[in-house]
């Protein structure tokens, strides 16, 4: 009996604008900015256009790398 495949399709990435990565953080728009200009290590997005934009993955490993130490 051969073993079933499974058809994963892969996740594709999300991109967000300032309003939502800031949601996703929990924090408000201002203080978004803020950590973005002042924290090394945040991630700096890309621009797109006008617009700078965040990877959502990006966002979320910086979440736990804030919570691990």
């Amino acid at each position: 009996m051969k073993a079933m495949e499974a058809s994963v399709e892969p996740q594709r990435e999300r991109a967000v604008r300032a309003k939502e990565a800031a949601e996703i953080l929990g924090l408000g728009r201002t203080t978004f900015y803020a950590v973005l200009k002042t924290c090394r290590d945040f991630p700096q997005g890309c621009r797109l256009g006008a617009s700078r934009m965040w990877l959502v993955s990006d966002l979320l490993a910086w979440v736990r790398k804030q919570q691990e130490g």
